[in-house]
């Protein structure tokens, strides 16, 4: 990979292999979850078997130090994540 995707906060690699890897959290549950850095391909893997809903909302935080990865604009702009 060419480029290196970087918490904000913590300025660690999120994207040790082919996919940007963050810790996503819905509902009390809280697992790994790997996305493809290719804007508009949706492809993902998860850690564990944990069905994943469309339309739900899910936190993510990066996995180097556990910093809330959500926008600012996203706060202001959606509805609470359930």
């Amino acid at each position: 990979m060419d480029w290196v995707c970087k918490c904000p906060h913590y300025q660690g690699a999120l994207n040790p292999d082919d996919s940007v890897v963050l810790v996503a959290e819905n509902a009390g549950k809280r697992i790994l979850m790997g996305l493809h850095p290719e804007p508009g391909v949706y492809s993902m893997f998860t850690s564990r078997d944990v069905p994943i809903s469309p339309g739900s909302r899910w936190r993510f935080r990066c996995p180097l130090c556990h910093a809330d990865l959500q926008s600012e604009l996203s706060l202001r702009t959606l509805p609470a994540s359930t």
